[in-house]
């Protein structure tokens, strides 16, 4: 086995002070059409905020639905209740055994549906406090992305359902929230957008079209609420450094805050130095691109022998302004049991009943600044 070490890239270590939750407050959620909202009850309080980003690999139920893939049918191959509930059993033991401290917000990419996230909550998280949740919900989709929140979730948006002008290809929803964090309002996007099959250059168009998306939210939060701090996680089959790796070739989905020019303008711009981020211009913090990263893998996904940034954990400026929550680290999390001989990921095998998922979690950890 591969000798691990955990390595967290921190910005800088300011002093955390404890953030409140007033249990007693009654919060009002609005939820669009196309996602399922779920929650009640008492938030937890934490110095500093943990958002956890995981593309759990087809985290399916043991029930024929239509949607699901051949080796998770039912009708169709060994699936059963009996191996979806030993899979939500390794999913639940990553969050509540693996990390600690655990996480407060999980992001998850490709989970079935809503019953599956309740199936999670009941069995493993409930107890801990996870008490809020929302789920997409695509129509004929096999895979969906939920937010699961220690916080109250008060609002709740689903963007994007087709793209309009491409074909044979559908669009992802981008699952957007506000939650509540003591007195402050944040915003998180969960996102899992168009896969590379079929080609990385054919398909980007798609992916692109997701990044419009996400810029539109930004701009709408920026003229609505200067300053409110903005999340962006999820699976979005690219690297970081997605346009180098192609030679700059062609335009990616996600375009270095210093590409000059048109091909810029669609695509969702980021860099890796906190003082470029700008909520004003669109551009948020990539911390897959800061050069004092040191972590203990060089991506979240392996193919080909080869790491690749496609899981992500961005933010907005308002992370660096010095006034409440800010970003303090990030780091792929890894642990021995996750990781093959050759310290790739393991991915979950439906005949074994074994492994956790093909991609590694992300952990961003938010924290107070103590002058505010």
């Amino acid at each position: 086995m591969k000798k691990i070490r955990l390595v967290i890239f921190t910005r800088n270590k300011i002093g955390a002070a404890v953030v409140g939750v007033a249990a007693a407050l009654i919060f009002l959620t609005a939820c669009s059409p196309g996602c399922v909202l779920q929650g009640t009850g008492k938030s937890s309080s934490n110095s500093d905020i943990i958002i956890m980003s995981w593309n759990v690999e087809n985290l399916f139920d043991g029930i024929d639905d239509g949607t699901e893939y051949r080796e998770f049918d039912p009708g169709e191959g060994d699936w059963d209740t009996s191996r979806y509930h030993t899979r939500l059993s390794a999913v639940g033991r990553v969050i509540t055994e693996f990390l600690d401290p655990m996480p407060d917000i999980i992001c998850l990419q490709e989970v079935e549906h809503t019953g599956v996230v309740e199936d999670l909550l009941k069995w493993n998280l409930k107890q801990y406090g996870f008490s809020f949740s929302a789920v997409t919900d695509d129509f004929g989709s096999a895979i969906q992305t939920s937010i699961i929140s220690r916080f109250p979730i008060t609002r709740v948006k689903v963007h994007g359902a087709s793209a309009a002008g491409i074909a044979n290809y559908s669009l992802r929803s981008v699952l957007e929230v506000e939650i509540l964090i003591g007195d402050e309002s944040v915003i998180v996007l969960n996102n899992h957008w168009k896969s590379r099959i079929g080609g990385a250059e054919a398909t980007e168009p798609v992916r692109i079209a997701s990044a419009k998306i996400i810029n539109r939210i930004i701009s709408r939060n920026f003229m609505e609420n200067p300053g409110r701090l903005v999340v962006c996680t999820g699976d979005l089959n690219e690297s970081a450094d997605e346009y180098e790796r192609t030679g700059r070739s062609y335009q990616t989905a996600l375009m270095p805050q210093t590409t000059p020019g048109a091909a810029a303008i669609s695509s969702l711009r980021i860099t890796g130095l906190s003082e470029n981020a700008s909520d004003d211009l669109g551009v948020l913090y990539n911390p897959w691109l800061a050069d004092e990263n040191d972590f203990v893998t060089e991506g979240s996904y392996v193919y080909r022998n080869k790491w690749a940034t496609l899981d992500h954990t961005m933010v907005s400026e308002a992370a660096f302004d010095g006034v409440g929550l800010e970003f303090l680290s990030f780091t792929p999390f890894v642990h021995p049991w996750m990781l093959n001989t050759s310290g790739e990921p393991v991915s979950w095998d439906t005949r074994s009943g074994e492994g956790y998922s093909d991609h590694l979690p992300l952990l961003l950890t938010l924290t107070q600044n103590p002058n505010t």
